[in-house]
């Protein structure tokens, strides 16, 4: 019969890889990959929207400048003047230049006479 002696050193066990440690570090993973894809959108949609908002901008500042020169070259030749159309992508389009109060009011008397006869001419044109 053997008998062990209780004061004998034991040899320490190694630590089991447990099923939850490896769905741990797999988890892990899946979360830190799922987060740099997610970084990688978030900062692809930020590039696009910074392209797209400088194109705009760039647009917007072209088109300032083309009406800006309108409104210098009609008022070579009118000292006041309301021009309304729209843009060949259909924007509205309304540019007023009045140097002066009296200028202003001029307009306006001029422009409710255009209103009023061009009403009153789609009328007739209904009429027929």
């Amino acid at each position: 019969m053997t008998t062990e002696n209780s004061d004998s050193p034991k040899k320490p066990r190694k630590p089991r890889a447990s099923s939850k440690t490896k769905h741990s570090k797999e988890s892990e993973q899946s979360q830190d990959k799922l987060s740099a894809d997610l970084q990688f959108i978030n900062d692809a949609l930020k590039s696009g929207y910074n392209r797209y908002n400088e194109i705009i901008q760039q647009e917007l500042r072209e088109y300032n400048d083309d009406i800006d020169a309108l409104q210098a070259t009609v008022g070579e030749f009118l000292d006041d003047f309301i021009i309304i159309g729209h843009t060949p992508d259909e924007r509205r389009i309304v540019v007023r230049y009045a140097p002066s109060p009296k200028g202003y009011d001029a307009l306006k008397e001029l422009s409710r006479d255009c209103l009023i006869r061009m009403l009153a001419d789609a009328r007739m044109d209904d009429d027929d």
